[in-house]
C-alpha cells in the first residue's frame, strides 16, 4: 500500500510538538494546559494513537488474517520496527540516569510485558506510550478479523471502548488533583483504546469516499479551534476530565481526518523537511529526553571549568537541534537497518 505522506507530516509535527512541550516543561517555561504547547503535550500523543489505527488498517486491511503465516509476518514487521530502538532507549536511559532497576522490572520492560501488567513501570521516558502501542498491535489482528467477518461484533467492541473511555473521563480522573498524581491512570492502555479504534474507523468510512480539499481544510480548522481555543483549567488533568475529554478528542480526530483527506501537493524544501520529520518521528519521540539530559550534564560539567552564561531559550534551541541531528542519524543507520532486516527475513521465508 502507498504511504499517505500527509499522515507522515502530521506524525512528525506531533513528535516535534511533544519534544518542545517537554523541553519547555523541564526548563520551567511551560505556560500550563491552556497554552498551545500544553494542549499538544497531551493530545500530541493521542494523535499518535489515532494515526496508528489509520496506518495499520491502511496497510493490513487486505493482508492480515488470523492464519499462522500472516500473523508471523505481521509480528516480524512490527517487532523490527519497534523493539530495536525501544531497547536502545531503555539501555541508554539506565546508563545515563544511573537508576537502580530491579531485574523483574528490566525483564518486563525489555519484553514489553509491562504494557499489559504494569504500564506505569516503564524505564525510559516516553516508552509508556510504546507500551500502549504494543497492546494495540496485539489486538489489531482480532479487530481486523471482526471487521471483516463479524461486523456487528466489531461495532459492539467499539461501543465497549467508548464506555471505557467515558468511564476514565468521568469516574477515574479527579479534577481536583494533578495529572502528575494520576499519571498511572492516564498511561493505562484502556484509557486510549478508543483512539486507536477511531483511527481504524477513519479509513473504513472514508477511503472510498474521500473528502475534497475544501472540506479537509475545514475539518482541520475546526479541529484546531476546538483543540487550542476551547477553555480548560491550567493543569493537564483538565484536558482529560469529563466532557473536556470528549471535546478535545473530537478536535484531535477532526485534525487527523483532515490530514487523511487533504492531499497536499507540497514540493521543494518544505516537503522534504516535513517528510524527514515524519520519518524520524519515532527517534525524535524516544531520544529527546536522553539527549536533553546528556546536554544538561555536559553544560554543568563545562561550567565547572569555564564561566559562561546560559539561557532557557538557548538551551531549548540547542536541545532541539541536537535531537533532530541525532534522530536523523539514528533513523538512517539504525532504524532503517532493522526495518530492512525484518523485510529480508520475511522475503527469505517465502523464497525457501
Amino acid at each position: 500500500m502507498h504511504r499517505i505522506k500527509e499522515l507522515d507530516y502530521l506524525r512528525g509535527l506531533a513528535a516535534f510538538s511533544i519534544m518542545c512541550y517537554h523541553f519547555m516543561k523541564w526548563m520551567y517555561v511551560y505556560k500550563g494546559a491552556q497554552s498551545f504547547i500544553g494542549r499538544l503535550g497531551v493530545y500530541g500523543v493521542e494523535i499518535f494513537y489515532i494515526l496508528s489505527g489509520i496506518t495499520l488498517f491502511h496497510v493490513y486491511q487486505n493482508q492480515l488474517t488470523l492464519k499462522k503465516q500472516s500473523i508471523l509476518d505481521y509480528i516480524t514487521k512490527r517487532f523490527f520496527r519497534i523493539f530495536p530502538l525501544f531497547w536502545l532507549c531503555i539501555l541508554l536511559s539506565i546508563i545515563v540516569s544511573l537508576k537502580h532497576i530491579s531485574f523483574v522490572n528490566f525483564i518486563i520492560n525489555i519484553t514489553g510485558i509491562f504494557s499489559f501488567t504494569a504500564w506505569d513501570k516503564y524505564i525510559a521516558s516516553g516508552t509508556w506510550s510504546i507500551g500502549n502501542e504494543l497492546v494495540f498491535y496485539f489486538l489489531f489482528p482480532f479487530l481486523i478479523f471482526f471487521h471483516t467477518k463479524k461486523p456487528l461484533l466489531f461495532a459492539l467492541i467499539g461501543v465497549l471502548f467508548a464506555v471505557v473511555f467515558h468511564y476514565f473521563a468521568f469516574y477515574v480522573f479527579n479534577p481536583n488533583d494533578t495529572l502528575h498524581n494520576q499519571w498511572a491512570n492516564f498511561v493505562n492502555p484502556l484509557n486510549h483504546l478508543l483512539l486507536f479504534y477511531v483511527g481504524m474507523l477513519i479509513p473504513i468510512f472514508l477511503q472510498h469516499h474521500l473528502l475534497n480539499k475544501f472540506w479537509a481544510i475545514l475539518l482541520i480548522a475546526i479541529g484546531a479551534m476546538i483543540l487550542f481555543l476551547f477553555p480548560s483549567g491550567n493543569d493537564g488533568i483538565h484536558l482529560l476530565f469529563g466532557m473536556n475529554r470528549w471535546i478535545f478528542t473530537c478536535g484531535a480526530v477532526l485534525i487527523v481526518t483532515g490530514f487523511y483527506n487533504i492531499n497536499l501537493n507540497l514540493s521543494g524544501a518544505l516537503n522534504k523537511l516535513l517528510q524527514q520529520l515524519g520519518e524520524i518521528s519515532y527517534s525524535v519521540y524516544l531520544l529527546h529526553p536522553i539527549i536533553f539530559l546528556l546536554l544538561c550534564m555536559a553544560i554543568r560539567k563545562l561550567q565547572t571549568y569555564y564561566t559562561f552564561p546560559t539561557s532557557n531559550g538557548l538551551l531549548i534551541a540547542l536541545a532541539i537541534a541536537l535531537t533532530l541531528i541525532v534522530s536523523s542519524l539514528v533513523y538512517k543507520y539504525f532504524e532503517l537497518y532493522f526495518i530492512k532486516k525484518g523485510r529480508k527475513i520475511i522475503a527469505n521465508f517465502y523464497k525457501s
